[in-house]
């Protein structure tokens, strides 16, 4: 329905009402230049429901998930019930900035080969995901005190690796890769875990 975003609860007063504190972090913040500091169409009605907003803009593109993790460590330690959303910096194009160099595992890199080739970006994206997705869930496990809660992991979009198109975000004629995107949920609540399993 045209408008429902601007009549609909949004996810932030579904949370307060259930009694959670609300928490949003940004590690895309660092690309935003708007005083506000928001972005997917986030509006400031929206924000004045959020009880703590991180916006990650004093580290490195490759750090920027990283620095997510701890946040999300700090948010849980402070016990009650929370409800995180944590907007990662994720594998965005260009791949070589969202890992540190020396995490290469994958090779010849697009910086490696000097040149954009299906070979060297699988390289690339390949070593983003490893650093964006296992490093990242290997801090955020060893880190964070995750008893009692509920992890959902997934992507807003995925990526289309042949050179000769855009990565991702085409209007007209999209590669169906672009939607395949990961759907991850860790818990320790049984029965929740069991309906999640048989669903």
């Amino acid at each position: 329905m045209t408008g429902s975003i601007n009549t609909n609860p949004t996810l932030w007063q579904y949370a307060k009402t259930a009694g959670y504190r609300t928490v949003f972090i940004d590690a895309q913040a660092g690309g935003i230049t708007n005083p506000g500091l928001l972005q997917n169409f986030m509006s400031m009605t929206e924000k004045a429901d959020i009880d703590r907003f991180h916006a990650i803009r004093d580290v490195a593109s490759d750090q920027a998930d990283m620095r997510l993790a701890a946040i999300v460590a700090e948010e849980l330690k402070a016990g009650g019930p929370v409800f995180i959303y944590a907007n990662k910096n994720g594998a965005h194009f260009p791949y070589d900035d969202a890992y540190p160099a020396d995490k290469a595992r994958y090779h010849p890199t697009m910086t490696e080969a000097g040149n954009n080739s299906l070979d060297s970006r699988v390289a690339s994206y390949r070593n983003a995901l490893a650093w964006s997705v296992d490093d990242f869930m290997d801090r955020l496990f060893a880190s964070a005190g995750l008893a009692n809660t509920t992890l959902v992991y997934t992507s807003d979009h995925a990526q289309n690796l042949d050179p000769r198109g855009i990565t991702h975000c085409q209007v007209e004629n999209p590669d169906p890769r672009m939607a395949l995107v990961p759907l991850l949920v860790a818990t320790d609540d049984a029965e929740l875990r069991a309906g999640l399993e048989a669903s």
